[in-house]
């Protein structure tokens, strides 16, 4: 992604966060905010073992993040570091994750027709892409999902959309080529999948398939979408120019029926 208002970037610590290491994940913490990134996620898939210093600096970290708006976000947490941060209270303000099994995303076709759907195509202009994923928040915002879910869904959606703004023509000076980006979203008694569909050059990536090298500024989307939603698949556009991103993120379906 671009560093731009909106960005993300993943933070992958290894080992433990203690007080001999925490100033360098603070360091690294705070120059990423001063460059403007607004979505920083620390992913703890091997972190072993986090103390009272690591759990401030993360704290201090997020603090400052949400005073300019922004917000950080903890993955792949172990059970017993888990069992921290609920002491600590952390969970309580700080979106946090824990390990996720690799299983279910292997899922069979949904459980009922979509009980909601809704397809917006919007010019492939820079202006229009905080308009777009607005809208689609409020959308996601009526499922009467987890409030986990609907943030999950809203970050892995903003990043699908970044991404077909970038690669489908829109620049940060205003100016595109011609092009729309197309965005539709269902909801299933099981399910909510949604689909952005841009005007770009075409790209394929399905779910196990071997995550692309991330750079300072590439590569770090697909790694975002893959933690926070249950499917992510990337592939050309059907009968055109483009390419197609797919989330999909598998909710209660007792309570999916009600809604219905």
């Amino acid at each position: 992604m671009r560093n731009e208002s909106g960005a993300s970037y993943i933070v992958s610590p290894m080992g433990e966060i203690t007080w001999q290491s925490a100033a360098r994940l603070r360091e690294k913490l705070n120059g990423l905010i001063e460059r403007g990134y607004r979505t920083i996620v620390v992913n703890f898939a091997d972190v072993s073992f986090v103390d009272s210093a690591g759990l401030a600096t993360i704290l201090a970290a997020n603090r400052r993040l949400r005073s300019r708006g922004g917000t950080l976000m903890l993955v792949n947490v172990p059970d017993q570091i888990m069992r921290a941060l609920n002491q600590a209270r952390l969970c309580e303000i700080i979106p946090t994750r824990g390990e996720r099994p690799r299983s279910h995303r292997i899922m069979p076709e949904p459980m009922s027709k979509p009980t909601f759907m809704r397809t917006l195509s919007v010019p492939c202009e820079a202006c229009r892409m905080s308009e777009t994923r607005k809208i689609v928040t409020e959308l996601i915002d009526g499922f009467d999902l987890p409030r986990e879910e609907v943030f999950d869904l809203t970050l892995a959606f903003g990043e699908a959309l970044g991404n077909a703004f970038d690669h489908g023509g829109a620049r940060s000076d205003g100016a595109c080529d011609p092009g729309t980006v197309t965005v539709s979203v269902e909801r299933f008694c099981d399910r909510v999948v949604i689909e952005v569909t841009d005007c770009g050059c075409g790209m394929r990536f399905e779910q196990g398939d071997a995550l692309p090298e991330a750079s300072e500024t590439r590569g770090r989307g697909i790694r975002l979408m893959t933690m926070l939603v249950d499917s992510v698949s990337i592939e050309p556009k059907p009968g055109g120019r483009g390419t197609m991103v797919r989330l999909v993120k598998m909710t209660d379906p007792c309570n999916a029926q009600q809604e219905a």
